[in-house]
């Protein structure tokens, strides 16, 4: 599982990594690799992984003006983490809620986005979160 672990944080520090040099595409796809490992039953540090990937993902997909997907990437990372009750998710949790917050304003979407980035403040409250570690 180490290994594993190894492997799927590497894939996330490339797509980063691609990201910043403005390689959309590039960085989407390896992206939908991580991504493929969301199953039943992971560990939590793959999960962590998992979960900061699709907030990745929703930023490239903004990137490349596919917001309602990105927007729907958003809802899952909250369906899917945020009742797990795991400290450590809460982190790419509030960051779902924040970038939900930032696309629905660029969208115009004022009242949506406040609303949103009101979540987020109630998570960042109850949630010791350092996003310095990725």
């Amino acid at each position: 599982m180490a290994i594993r672990v190894q492997v799927v944080r590497a894939l996330l520090t490339k797509a980063v990594t691609l990201t910043d040099q403005g390689l959309f595409e590039e960085a989407h796809a390896l992206l939908d690799q991580i991504t493929e490992h969301l199953e039943e039953g992971l560990p939590l540090e793959l999960q962590v992984i998992v979960a900061w990937a699709l907030v990745n993902k929703a930023d490239v997909l903004g990137q490349l003006e596919r917001h309602a997907e990105a927007l729907a990437l958003c809802d899952q990372v909250v369906q899917l983490f945020d009742d797990s009750g795991e400290e450590v998710l809460r982190a790419p949790v509030t960051g779902a809620l924040l970038y939900k917050a930032r696309t629905l304003a660029t969208q115009e979407r004022f009242e949506d986005a406040y609303a949103y980035s009101k979540f987020a403040r109630v998570a960042l409250r109850t949630a010791n979160i350092d996003y310095n570690r990725r």
